[in-house]
């Protein structure tokens, strides 16, 4: 039995074996047409098969369009020619795109259904944790520049977010990772411990979902276009753009995030914003979650790549800092003052 919450535009479903039901999950949504399914390589290896026998037992007409794995597809290249693919398979606004991996397809998949005949539908089916969270829940689509990281972008919401939790067990370590660093971002902003240590049972992993799914969704709700309260979800996010662009995206953006979360943590306890014992909670937090880290230079990639963050605002930029776990608010600063800050 299947687990569903209202999102703004639609809805989410969190399932054990929902990928090889995903047709008939879809044709009880809309009426079946074309469905354009993107994805990258890895993920059609493993997945594209059983998506594809699904959606066509159930009435649907599949066109599969994967691209290389990894963060350096997201870019306007790669845009264009998907574009161009769903041209020139006659796609129409009554067809959908369906997003089938994880951050790097929500992303470049939901920017192609936001902007192709100037929207069409969009199906979200994420495989990873770090997707399954987040990214494909709240509607941000964006492609990324070599100036910076998201910065070409629109507003899409799905109209169906399809989590198969059995997906994650295909996960590497790294790519574990990934999803536990953001897992960390929401216990930070919840002030809320998950069940890291049970996080490979299949009840643990969904409840973890549903609960940061439901999150993120009632702050969407009230803040769809990124104006305001929305901005609380981009806890350690400036840090860790800025690590991605420096490393040319070598890390990957949830551990980056992990990075970023951290950095933050320490500069509002030397700054003063959070107490000694909220900041050995936090730091207590942080250490629960297994995530293997390296040594970077994040100094130098904040004050390298500071100043292409797509937060920035003329000549200021808010960052999201916490008093204490649970407790996160916005501030604004001068770039200048935001380097100093940010760098120890």
């Amino acid at each position: 039995m299947y687990k569903k919450v209202r999102l703004p535009g639609g809805y989410a479903i969190v399932q054990q074996g929902a990928l090889c039901d995903c047709g008939n999950i879809l044709r009880g949504a809309f009426n079946a047409g074309k469905i354009a399914v993107i994805t990258d390589e890895n993920v059609f290896a493993l997945y594209g098969g059983i998506v594809q026998k699904s959606l066509s037992s159930a009435g649907f007409a599949v066109y599969c369009y994967a691209v290389a794995a990894g963060e350096r597809s997201k870019n306007l290249d790669e845009y264009c020619s998907i574009m161009t693919f769903l041209a020139k398979n006659e796609f129409t606004g009554s067809d959908t795109v369906m997003t089938l991996g994880g951050g790097v397809c929500g992303d470049l998949g939901g920017f192609v259904a936001a902007t192709y005949q100037r929207g069409i539908r969009l199906v979200s089916v994420p495989t990873t944790l770090l997707a399954a969270i987040d990214s494909s829940v709240g509607g941000k689509a964006a492609v990324n520049l070599p100036q910076g990281k998201n910065l070409v972008g629109a507003f899409k919401q799905p109209e169906v977010v399809l989590c198969d939790v059995d997906c994650f067990s295909s996960l590497t370590k790294n790519e574990y990772d990934e999803g536990l660093g953001e897992l960390c971002k929401y216990s930070l902003l919840t002030g809320k411990e998950f069940d890291v240590k049970n996080i490979n049972k299949a009840d643990t992993i969904s409840d973890i979902v549903l609960k940061c799914i439901n999150y993120k969704a009632k702050i969407v709700k009230k803040d769809p276009y990124d104006k305001g309260l929305r901005r609380i979800l981009n806890l350690g996010h400036t840090v860790a753009h800025a690590i991605e662009s420096d490393q040319r995206y070598a890390v990957p953006h949830g551990i980056a995030v992990f990075y970023g979360i951290k950095r933050i943590a320490d500069v509002c306890f030397k700054n003063g914003i959070m107490p000694e014992k909220e900041y050995m909670r936090c730091k207590k937090i942080i250490s629960s979650y297994p995530v293997s880290t390296g040594d970077i230079d994040i100094d130098a990639a904040i004050k390298k790549y500071l100043v292409s963050d797509k937060k920035r605002s003329g000549d200021n930029i808010t960052m999201v800092l916490l008093r204490a776990a649970g407790k996160p608010f916005l501030r604004s600063f001068k770039l200048k003052e935001a380097e100093e800050f940010l760098c120890r």
